[in-house]
């Protein structure tokens, strides 16, 4: 897996992703409910989809409430299932996903945290490993743990347009800067994702075990 965080990258709570080119939609999601922000490690921030050299990646950052800089550690959780849909051409008319891939977490015995993912296009079975590395299997890889935040803002450009009624944005100025978030990087076989599609839409989902 090469670059799993590109810092140019399109992000989307649902991107579509046309085939034979780029159409960007752009969406970040770091300041939440209280209700969110005391489950963090299930909340999305952001989902970034693109497609490259015959292969589909698909990144999703959780936690990015709390926003860890490079001393401090993941926070995983095995009772928090997250999940990558994809849709293909059909999507706009059935909106439901051609593919639902599963991602869960296991601290072993050890202490030691595994990471598996179910249902990838060309895995040819379940892709499992130890997290914070690039766990491969067929014709997919496998990644979950911290990288850089790759989103990119200016909150005091913002708020001071906000309060001056002026564009006061820095382009040089990155709040995120120096900050990560937990990525699920996950890479694909481009045809096998497609399937004979044209447009693919890709969104995340995550869910708490009950009990």
């Amino acid at each position: 897996m090469q670059n799993p965080l590109n810092p140019h990258l399109a992000a989307a709570i649902v991107a579509g992703v046309v085939l034979a080119g780029t159409a960007p939609v752009r969406a970040a999601d770091h300041r939440e409910t209280p209700t969110t922000t005391a489950d963090a490690v299930a909340d999305i921030a952001d989902v970034y989809a693109w497609h490259e050299n015959g292969r589909f990646v698909v990144v999703v950052t959780v936690d990015g409430i709390r926003m860890p800089t490079p001393d401090q550690a993941a926070r995983f959780d095995e009772e928090v299932r997250y999940e990558v849909h994809i849709g293909r051409d059909d999507f706009a008319t059935t909106r439901t996903a051609a593919v639902d891939i599963v991602v869960r977490l296991k601290q072993e015995s050890t202490g030691a945290w595994t990471v598996s993912a179910q249902n990838v296009p060309g895995a040819n079975g379940t892709i499992k490993g130890e997290a914070e590395s690039v766990i491969n299997k067929g014709s997919a890889s496998l990644f979950m743990g911290l990288r850089d935040d790759p989103f990119f803002f200016d909150l005091e450009g913002f708020r001071n347009t906000l309060m001056t009624g002026t564009l006061m944005f820095d382009p040089e100025r990155d709040t995120f800067a120096g900050m990560n978030a937990t990525a699920i990087v996950i890479e694909m076989d481009l045809t096998a994702v497609k399937d004979g599609s044209d447009r693919l839409y890709v969104w995340g989902t995550t869910a708490r075990k009950d009990g």
